[in-house]
């Protein structure tokens, strides 16, 4: 499964009104390729690090409340796999 498969699941799974915005979509898409830190992130895109940890804590949050289960920036491919 590539990321945009894995960006539709999550798009099917989320609420009309809890989409992704850009900045949650850039941090679950370099999570998702393997970039573990919000550093390296940051560095690749336009974003202070902290901006970007802070983006990703909602994200995670948002995403363990629609998986029903806790998801982080290592364990995403698990939990999309278990839902399919």
């Amino acid at each position: 499964m590539n990321v945009d498969e894995a960006l539709a699941i999550v798009e099917t799974v989320l609420d009309d009104d809890e989409q992704l915005n850009g900045v949650q979509e850039l941090i679950f898409k370099q999570c998702w390729e393997g970039r573990q830190s919000y550093e390296e992130i940051a560095n690749l895109s336009k974003y202070d690090d902290e901006y970007i940890k802070a983006a990703g804590y909602k994200l995670w949050k948002q995403l363990s409340e629609a998986f029903d289960e806790k998801v982080k920036k290592n364990n995403i491919k698990a939990v999309i796999k278990r839902y399919l």
